[in-house]
C-alpha cells in the first residue's frame, strides 16, 4: 500500500479555500499513485470550534465543504473534523471514497457492537481499507489503549488534536523521535505507525508538523520537515510484498530551537489569520522584552516591529534596549505621553502601558506584552492594567526563556549578555535560604510550578520531589493567590501541555492545601477504596432496600472514621470547615437510612476510588 500524507497549513473554517486544496492534493496523491491520502486535524475545522449557538451553521457548511469534496477527490482521503458532544468536544475522521463520505469513529463502533469491555473500545476506532486494518488515535490514551489491549491492526494512524508542547518531546512527532515513543509503539503493536501533524497556528495552539511513517520495527520510512508545508509518499509493503525503501536516520531533538520556531510560528500565523501584520512592544533591556522583540523581528520581519524605549529603566538598560533595536533594525518611536516625576512605580508602569496603546493605535499594530509563564503563574499582580492583546512568551518559563536567549545568540548575537541576566526571581518565603544563586532559585519555583501545573502532581507530591517543603508551599500558595489577576492578562500561545490557564482556582476558595506525611496519605487512600468498596454491587443480584441500607450503614462507618482522623489529623485553621462537611454527610446517609435505603440500581460507576495521579504522557 502507498500512503500519503498532505501537511499543510489552513485558516480554520474557510471550507471553500480548504476544500479546493484538499481535492487538488487528492489528484497530486493520485498522480503519484497513493492508496489513500490523510489529512492533519486542523486542516479543516481547526482544533476548537466556535461557540454553540454557531454549531448548526458550522456544522451545515462544513458538510457541504465534505460533500464538495467527495465529489471531486481523484484517490480515497481521511479528513479528520472536530465534532460536539455533550460535554465538550471530540475528534472524527471522514473516509472519502467513491463519492461518498463515512465516519469511520460512528461505523466501526455501530459495525462492532457496544462492548461492555472498555479494553475494546479502541477496537470501535478501526477500519479496514484494501484489506488493511487501520487504527485511527487522537491521543496517546487512545494509543496506550490499543497496546493494552494488545489490539491486532496493521497501521497505527496518529492524529494528535493538542499541538506542540516543550515538556512533552512526543508532540514534535517525527523531529524528536529519538526521545518520543512511537517507535515503542510501532514494536508494541507489530503495525505501521503514521504520525499526521498540523502545521500552524489555530487558535491559541501551535502545531509543528514533522509527519513521519514508522515501520513495525520502528524504523523511519519517511519524514516530512517541521514547521514548512509538505507532501509525503511512502509505500508501506505487507506480507514481505514489494520494495522498501532504506530506513532514514532520525534526526537530533533540538528542544529549545523547536520551541523558538514553534513560537514564531505561532506568532506569525496568529496575526496573518486575523489579518494583522505589525507589532508593538516595550524594549526595556531586560531579558524577556529582548527575546520578545528578536522574536517578533524574526516571525515578522524587522519593518513590522514597533517599539518604544522604557525611560523608566536605568541608563544602563536604555542604552542595552537601543543597542538591541539597532541590531535588529526594528523601528523605535519616541513615547508619545511623558513619565510621570515621581517616585511610585506602579503609576510608572501604569503610564509606559499608556504609551503602548498609543504606539500600537498609532501605527496599526498589535500591543505585545513580554510575560513569562513564571510571571503569569505568581507575579501576575504587577501587570493589571495591560493594553497588550498577545503574550507569545506567557506559557515558557523564565528559565527557558534564558535558554531562548542563548540558543538565538549561537544564531547572531543580538541579545546582550547583561540583557540575558536581566531578570528577577519571584519573592517567595524561605526560597533564599533554600538556594545561594539567583539561577538556582529560579531553577527551584520554575521546577516546582511545572511539577504542579504540567504535571499536575499534588502539594505533597511536589515537597516530597523537591525538598523544602516551606518553599514548595509557599510557592502555590502564591499561585493560588494570583487567580484574579492573571485573568486580565493577554492570552498567550500554548506551548506546554497545560497552561496556568487551564489550571483554574475557583475564585474565593478559602481552601489551601498542605504537606501531608506518606503515612497520613496512605491512610486516607485506604479509606477512600473502602468507601469505594461499600458502593460496589453485584450486577446479578436484584437491589433492596435492605442491602442499601446496610451499605449506607458501611458507608456511614466508613464515614465516621473518617471524621474521626480529621479530629486527630486535621490542621487547625481546616479542621472546623472539613469536619463540618463530614458531618453534614454522615447526617444525609442517617436521613436515607431512616428513608429505607440509598437508590437502586448499579451504582457501579460511583465516582469514588483510590486517590491516584500520573504523568499526562505514556511511560514511554
Amino acid at each position: 500500500m502507498r500512503i500519503a500524507v498532505a501537511q499543510i497549513n489552513t485558516r480554520a473554517g474557510d471550507f471553500g479555500a480548504t476544500s479546493q486544496r484538499m481535492i487538488e492534493l487528492s489528484h497530486r496523491a493520485a498522480s503519484e499513485g497513493a492508496d489513500l491520502l490523510v489529512f492533519p486535524t486542523a486542516a479543516l475545522t481547526g482544533s476548537c470550534l466556535p461557540d454553540y449557538g454557531s454549531l448548526e451553521g458550522y456544522a451545515m457548511d462544513m458538510g457541504a465543504a465534505l460533500e464538495e469534496i467527495a465529489g471531486a477527490a481523484a484517490c480515497p482521503c481521511l479528513i479528520p473534523v472536530m465534532t460536539s458532544k455533550e460535554d465538550g468536544t471530540s475528534c472524527e475522521t471522514m473516509l472519502i471514497r467513491e463519492g461518498g463520505a463515512v465516519p469511520v469513529g460512528l461505523m466501526s463502533w455501530i459495525l462492532g457492537g457496544v462492548s461492555a469491555d472498555a479494553d475494546k473500545a479502541p477496537e470501535r476506532s478501526a477500519f479496514e481499507f484494501e484489506g488493511v486494518k487501520f487504527a485511527v488515535t487522537y491521543s496517546y490514551d487512545d494509543i496506550r489503549a490499543l497496546v493494552d489491549a494488545d489490539s491486532d491492526v496493521d497501521v497505527l494512524l496518529y492524529l494528535p488534536e493538542r499541538g506542540f508542547a516543550l515538556d512533552d518531546p512526543s508532540s514534535a512527532l517525527g523531529a524528536s523521535l529519538l526521545e518520543g515513543r512511537f517507535r515503542d509503539d510501532a514494536w508494541s503493536l507489530d503495525a505501521w505507525v503514521v504520525g499526521v501533524g498540523s502545521l500552524g497556528g489555530y487558535d491559541l495552539q501551535v502545531f509543528s508538523g514533522s509527519s513521519f511513517v514508522l515501520s513495525p520495527k520502528g524504523e523511519l520510512m519517511g519524514c516530512a520537515p517541521a514547521f514548512e508545508e509538505a507532501f509525503l509518499v511512502v509505500d508501506m509493503p505487507f506480507d514481505g510484498v514489494g520494495a522498501t525503501a532504506e530506513p532514514l536516520e532520525p534526526e537530533l531533538y533540538d528542544r529549545s530551537l523547536h520551541l523558538w520556531e514553534a513560537l514564531s510560528l505561532g506568532l506569525r500565523d496568529q496575526l496573518a489569520k486575523e489579518g494583522d501584520t505589525d507589532v508593538a512592544l516595550v524594549l526595556d533591556g531586560r531579558l524577556d522584552s529582548s527575546v520578545l522583540a528578536t522574536m517578533a523581528s524574526d516571525a515578522l520581519g524587522p519593518l513590522h516591529v514597533y517599539a518604544i524605549i522604557d525611560t523608566s529603566q536605568d541608563d544602563a538598560h536604555q542604552r542595552l534596549a537601543s543597542q538591541l533595536a539597532r541590531s535588529l533594525g526594528i523601528n523605535v518611536l519616541p513615547p508619545a505621553v511623558p513619565l510621570p516625576d515621581t517616585h511610585d512605580m506602579q503609576l510608572t508602569r501604569d503610564v509606559v502601558q499608556v504609551q503602548l496603546a498609543a504606539l500600537a493605535r498609532g501605527v496599526g499594530a498589535v500591543p505585545l506584552a513580554s510575560f513569562d509563564k513564571t510571571f503569569v503563574a505568581l507575579e501576575a499582580r504587577i501587570a493589571r492594567g495591560s493594553v497588550a492583546t498577545l503574550a507569545p512568551l506567557g506559557d515558557v518559563y523564565r528559565t527557558d526563556v534564558i535558554e531562548l536567549a542563548h540558543l538565538r545568540n549561537t544564531i547572531s548575537p543580538v541579545i546582550d549578555a547583561a540583557s540575558i541576566a536581566s531578570y528577577d526571581v519571584p519573592e517567595i518565603d524561605g526560597l533564599t535560604a533554600a538556594e545561594t544563586s539567583p539561577e538556582t532559585r529560579l531553577q527551584r519555583v520554575d521546577v516546582t510550578l511545572a511539577t504542579f501545573i504540567e504535571w499536575e502532581r499534588s502539594l505533597s507530591d511536589t515537597a516530597s520531589r523537591q525538598g523544602h517543603e516551606d518553599v514548595c508551599a509557599a510557592i502555590l500558595d502564591r499561585l493560588c493567590a494570583c487567580e484574579l489577576a492573571r485573568l486580565t492578562l493577554p492570552p498567550s500561545i500554548a506551548v506546554s501541555s497545560r497552561t496556568v490557564r487551564e489550571m483554574r482556582v475557583p475564585l474565593g476558595l478559602a481552601w489551601h492545601d498542605v504537606v501531608r506525611s506518606e503515612d497520613d496519605r496512605a491512610r486516607r487512600r485506604n479509606l477512600l477504596a473502602e468507601l469505594a468498596d461499600a458502593f460496589e454491587t453485584d450486577d446479578k443480584s436484584p437491589t433492596s432496600d435492605a442491602a442499601d441500607a446496610r451499605m449506607a450503614s458501611e458507608v456511614a462507618s466508613i464515614l465516621e472514621r473518617m471524621q474521626d482522623e480529621l479530629g486527630s489529623q486535621a490542621p487547625t485553621n481546616q479542621q472546623d470547615s472539613m469536619e463540618r462537611q463530614v458531618s453534614e454527610l454522615l447526617g444525609l446517609l442517617r436521613d436515607i437510612l431512616q428513608d429505607g435505603g440509598l437508590v437502586s440500581g448499579d451504582v457501579s460507576e460511583f465516582p469514588l476510588g483510590p486517590l491516584t495521579w500520573g504523568s499526562p504522557f505514556s511511560e514511554n
